[in-house]
């Protein structure tokens, strides 16, 4: 990251940790009067380091940011604690006394001291106030963010994010990014962000890019298998089918700012595979249907509806083919199945004149029934049987007859 002043370099990578701990915890070195005056020797009213992109009021003088400061005091000094800057003031007050009582020969060291005390207490205590106030708001907004349930738009947020800071250090006031985001909680939460992130310190982007860095790896494979179980989600069926090819596209489309098209490459894989696995499901559920299809009308009808269903009627290549032939199969084994029952209730008739009148009741209702459900073509094959079965039931009676006209005596009483 690059930042405006090299003074800041090492002093705002600390930021982070500003009003995190204690004042025990945050306590920093004061050094004895020799070292500190050494110290304040190097400090200039002057050189003054601004902490803020957008305000100018926030800035701290240079002696505060400078290396030796940190290795003086043990920490950073944009870490200290209010309890550390009134414990350096009062061995600042501790130490001018001790000098001005030694003047004249320790009279300017006293000056540097009391110099320092007047001028930079007050910046620095309003700094760093300024300072935790704006690290809090980076934090709230970033824990607001990574709080969201993952998403292809949170994806991009943390894409959007983690590219925030520009070459020179600063912060646009507005993300092309973020701003083609649709309206919503993601992109709500982002702006917040972004917003702390302008409106914060120099350096700040330390707080909130290596952890939205480490969440954007981690929810860029998530993204991919998410829009995988999706796909694999598409149900067997002809709407599966269309919802699927939809599906893969929209993905896509959705997915091409944040992916290249090699990594989207596998949704179409994905794709491609489910949809021959609904096609494979689609034909095994309508094998199940003509195999369950009644020997009647009724299973007729039904394989009817199935040779104008989906399978047959998509042209689902090789299933269709495969379908129609089983298809076929099964009609004729039904059509047999009923024309064969049909003839077998001929025999059910005697040969009596009243059998024959019941065979030709038989024949006027069984007909129009069979060339409804099997078409007359079909229907013929009975009609020749029940004129078969009618010449032998005619043939038996007559026969029948003549026997007994056989049985009586060629005489006078036999007439």
């Amino acid at each position: 990251m690059l930042i405006r002043h090299d003074r800041l370099g090492s002093a705002l990578l600390g930021v982070m940790a500003l009003g995190a701990g204690t004042a025990a915890e945050a306590a920093v070195s004061i050094p004895a009067c020799t070292e500190l005056a050494s110290w304040v020797a190097h400090f200039s009213a002057r050189d003054r380091v601004g902490l803020s992109r957008t305000n100018k009021g926030v800035w701290l003088h240079g002696l505060f940011l400078a290396p030796e400061t940190e290795q003086l005091f043990g920490r950073r000094a944009l870490e200290w604690s209010a309890e550390d800057i009134a414990a350096l003031e009062r061995q600042v007050t501790l130490c001018a006394a001790e000098a001005r009582g030694a003047a004249p020969a320790r009279q300017s060291e006293a000056n540097a001291l009391d110099a320092f005390r007047a001028t930079a207490f007050t910046q620095l205590n309003a700094s760093l106030e300024v300072a935790g106030a704006s690290n809090k708001r980076i934090d709230d907004a970033l824990a607001g963010l990574v709080s969201l349930t993952p998403s292809p738009d949170l994806l991009r947020a943390y894409a959007a994010i983690s590219k925030a800071e520009t070459a020179t250090g600063e912060i646009p006031a507005f993300s092309t990014e973020l701003g083609s985001l649709p309206n919503g909680i993601v992109r709500e939460r982002a702006n917040q962000l972004w917003i702390a992130l302008r409106d914060g310190l120099i350096g700040s982007g330390e707080r909130v890019f290596p952890e939205i860095s480490a969440r954007l790896a981690a929810l860029r494979p998530q993204i991919i298998e998410q829009a995988v179980a999706a796909l694999n989600a598409q149900p067997a069926s002809p709407e599966g089918l269309v919802a699927l090819k939809s599906l893969v596209a929209k993905t896509k489309a959705e997915l091409a700012r944040s992916y290249a098209p090699t990594e989207l490459a596998v949704l179409d894989a994905v794709a491609a595979t489910r949809r021959d696995k609904i096609e494979d499901e689609m034909y095994r559920g309508e094998l199940a249907k003509i195999a369950r299809a009644p020997m009647s009308g009724a299973g007729l009808e039904a394989l009817l509806a199935i040779r104008n269903g989906p399978i047959l009627a998509a042209h689902y290549k090789p299933h269709a083919d495969a379908v129609e032939k089983i298809l076929a199969t099964r009609e004729s084994t039904i059509i047999i199945g009923i024309i064969d029952e049909a003839v077998l209730g001929l025999e059910a008739y005697p040969p009596t004149p009243q059998g024959l009148r019941d065979l030709e009741a038989y024949r006027v209702t069984t007909v129009p029934m069979l060339e409804e459900t099997v078409r007359p073509r079909y229907a013929g094959a009975f009609v020749r049987a029940w004129i078969s079965r009618q010449a032998k039931l005619s043939k038996l009676m007559v026969d029948d007859q003549l026997a007994g006209l056989a049985r009586f005596p060629d005489s006078l009483a036999g007439l």
